[in-house]
């Protein structure tokens, strides 16, 4: 088993201390929904310090400012209109967009201050900054208006969490047992068609079951409109997953680390744990709005 799935043993630790630290943190959210997203923007917090910390390797003059501020941007809007009227989508659409807003300026204002400090010098430092500001908090931007304004926005969050984990589980096996031709050789050489194929079949599966079993849309009665939709979203859901993952590999092949940190072992760090989970979130997010406005 070791010798066809190569570190097979420290994945499955790690990947249950994950789980459970997860599912605790996820579960306590049908109590108060504040806590998974106190949990989340903690890990928001720290997968931005990972970042500007690799980042920094080869780039010199990047600091941890971003990651100290941005958090706040993505996280009054929302609950400055925790006790408004108006309706939940309006409450969900306009918190993002001010956060976006505001993160995008604090991104400007945290280039800014690289390029005064040091001139054209500091440039790739200010990009990097600004950059890694504007990745990852604003994929997180759209968390605090899921869980607080979003119907059973939670149950979106848990799909947002499991499609990422099942292609990935569904990619690894598929690439190590079928995979041989590369699909991105100069980002991430481990990853072949075969993978990627198989993490959209497990994606679909996924979202089958989410929309067939769970979600139901009241608009979508038939068993085959259903069944579309949840196919469309599935293989949606596996290619954005996986573009997160090709970004991150690029990332780390540009600095030439393994892991951007060594918190979970057998996965590395938060980021390399949830470097797919950060452009699933997003569209996620988009399509419950999608399912909970229009097609209900």
């Amino acid at each position: 088993m070791k010798t066809t799935y190569p570190g097979i043993s420290s994945r499955l630790v790690g990947g249950a201390i994950y789980t459970v630290i997860l599912v605790v943190a996820v579960s306590l959210g049908f109590l108060s929904r504040f806590v998974p997203l106190g949990f989340f923007l903690l890990v928001s917090l720290l997968m931005a310090g990972e970042v500007l910390k690799a980042l920094s390797i080869k780039i010199l003059g990047v600091t941890l400012l971003p990651a100290l501020g941005g958090m706040l941007f993505i996280l009054i809007p929302p609950l400055l209109w925790l006790d408004s009227r108006a309706i939940w989508l309006t409450k969900a659409g306009t918190s993002v967009a001010v956060s976006l807003l505001l993160l995008g300026v604090f991104a400007l204002f945290t280039a800014m201050s690289h390029l005064v400090r040091r001139g054209h010098a500091e440039l790739s430092a200010a990009v990097s900054a600004a950059g890694t500001a504007l990745y990852v908090f604003g994929a997180f931007s759209v968390l605090a208006p899921l869980l607080l304004f979003v119907p059973r926005g939670l149950i979106w969050l848990i799909l947002a969490l499991l499609a990422p984990a099942i292609s990935d589980v569904f990619a690894y096996f598929g690439g190590v047992r079928f995979g041989k031709k590369k699909i991105v050789p100069n980002l991430s050489p481990s990853k072949t068609w075969s993978g990627t194929l198989f993490g959209v079949l497990g994606s679909v599966l996924l979202s089958l079951i989410f929309f067939l079993v769970w979600l139901k849309p009241a608009a979508l009665p038939s068993f085959w409109s259903r069944l579309l939709l949840a196919v469309v979203s599935g293989i949606l859901l596996s290619l954005v997953s996986q573009a997160g993952d090709w970004f991150a590999s690029a990332i780390k092949r540009f600095v030439g680390i393994k892991d951007f940190s060594t918190l979970i072992p057998g996965h590395g760090g938060l980021f390399d744990r949830l470097d797919s989970f950060l452009p699933v979130l997003p569209t996620v997010f988009l399509l419950s709005l999608y399912v909970e406005a229009v097609l209900s």
